[in-house]
């Protein structure tokens, strides 16, 4: 956009100029026109598997880079649940600032370890672990009240 209108003239006195013009706007028309979002193309997904009706019961998971509020609108107006990673830099309200997320993990486990729970689990390969896992409901920006769970794989002391 910044090379259209730097290159604009207020009248072309030859028509070769001008037809250059014309054909340079069309095809930056035609590729803007062509270019969506990853988060559209996504939102383009659900309601396309939403529309087959293929999996009334399955919920989404996605990659943090991702999780965005539109996206995550359009899974809960289907009434799906969806889960995803949250981006390190990504802002809580916590618990009357907004904090970025990677600030409140690094507070809670210098200052607040015995907020983690211990829990046992089982992946698939059968090998049994232990975790330790903070779960509390908080404001995320762009997204509203949602559930974080922050998992520590080994305790440390």
């Amino acid at each position: 956009m910044a090379y259209q209108q730097a290159t604009h003239q207020d009248s072309y006195d030859d028509t070769n100029t001008a037809m250059e013009r014309l054909s340079e706007l069309v095809a930056y028309q035609r590729n803007r026109d062509a270019y969506r979002t990853r988060t559209e193309m996504l939102i383009a997904v659900v309601q396309q598997i939403e529309a087959e009706g293929q999996f009334p019961q399955a919920d989404y998971a996605f990659d943090g880079g991702v999780c965005a509020a539109e996206l995550t609108q359009v899974i809960e107006q289907t009434g799906k649940h969806w889960v995803s990673e949250l981006a390190c830099n990504r802002s809580v309200l916590w618990p009357n600032q907004w904090r970025r997320i990677d600030a409140v993990a690094a507070d809670l486990r210098q200052h607040s370890a015995s907020a983690f729970r211990h829990y046992q689990i089982c992946p698939r390969n059968g090998e049994l672990k232990e975790i330790w896992a903070f779960s509390k409901v908080v404001r995320l920006k762009k997204i509203g009240r949602k559930r974080i769970v922050m998992v520590q794989m080994s305790r440390r002391t």
